[in-house]
């Protein structure tokens, strides 16, 4: 009996250990999906801030993409599956690294655009104001050169 009392508890083992280790692997799946979707809605709103997300949002499909691998490969391969996810994570935290500084370049971009829009349309009316201005005065010059060999002969 004493022999097999370690067999029994390592066949108990194997046994009670591998939905430990799945369930173990799908906690990692909902930690990675769980920052990705927080790396999600801080990129979204970074977006209404201005700022350009298109690398964010591609490297989050990365990660997206890394998660369904893992998931397919969950049941054959554990270590893959939750390396695949840790990398997902990585991305994730990647990403919500390099939002404070993609939310001050759109903003300084706005700014910007603003200055530059401000400009043109001072630029503008003051194009308008000196044609309003200057417009009578170089009409009749240009007139009276075009003219200036003009006679006037009395009529009989």
């Amino acid at each position: 009996m004493m022999k097999s009392a370690p067999l029994l508890i390592l066949l108990f083992l194997l046994v009670s250990g591998t939905p430990l280790v799945v369930f173990a692997a799908s906690t990692s799946d909902g930690a990675a999906l769980s920052s990705i979707q927080n790396a999600f809605a801080q990129v979204s709103l970074a977006e209404s801030k201005g700022a350009n997300i298109t690398l964010q949002v591609q490297e989050l499909n990365q990660a997206l993409q890394l998660v369904s691998q893992g998931e397919a490969i969950q049941q054959s391969n554990v270590t893959l599956a939750s390396q695949y996810y840790s990398q997902a994570e990585s991305i994730a935290a990647q990403v919500q690294q390099q939002i404070p500084q993609s939310i001050a370049q759109g903003q300084a971009a706005a700014t910007l655009s603003l200055q530059e829009l401000s400009a043109f349309l001072g630029v503008l009316a003051l194009a308008g104001v000196l044609v309003y201005l200057f417009t009578g005065r170089v009409l009749w010059r240009l007139w009276l050169r075009q003219h200036r060999d003009w006679t006037v002969k009395r009529g009989e």
